[in-house]
């Protein structure tokens, strides 16, 4: 009696032939797994060197054109630390004159037109307080005619 084996005949057929194909091309395979793993990152370093090397090597920067930035870069520089000074001193100006309002009151202050504040005061001793009172004369009924 034969055994019963669960296996369908094609996957049985497919073991076969893979084994067949690992038995010819196994090492090599292996070999070439083996090799990749050490290539891989030793590849990765040497594409990023390339890549460098070929900015470095095409791009349109000659030696003057880079003079020229640094140059450029420079005057920014520079350019931006005058800024931060007169940034400063105008700070401290600021400052200065905001003292001297503190100190004795704003420079620009104009004198008041017209009723002074003690005019307005006159009425406030005694039982009347308040500011001055004007009183206007005015017929209390048209005039008939």
């Amino acid at each position: 009696m034969e055994s019963f084996n669960p296996t369908p005949e094609w996957l049985g057929d497919g073991l076969n032939n893979s084994w067949a194909v690992l038995e010819v091309w196994g090492w090599p395979l292996l070999i070439g797994a083996g090799v990749l793993t050490w290539a891989v990152p030793t590849m990765g370093s040497s594409w990023s060197d390339m890549r460098k090397a070929e900015y470095e090597t095409f791009s349109p920067m000659e030696s003057n054109v880079q003079e020229a930035r640094v140059r450029a870069q420079e005057k920014l520089r520079q350019d931006a630390e005058a800024a931060e000074v007169i940034r400063k001193r105008k700070a401290e100006e600021l400052r200065k004159i905001r003292l001297e309002e503190l100190k004795s009151g704003p420079k620009s202050r104009k004198k008041a037109t017209g009723l002074s504040a003690s005019d307005n005061l006159q009425g406030s001793s005694g039982l009347r307080g308040g500011p001055k009172r004007t009183v206007i004369n005015r017929p209390s009924c048209p005039p008939s005619g």
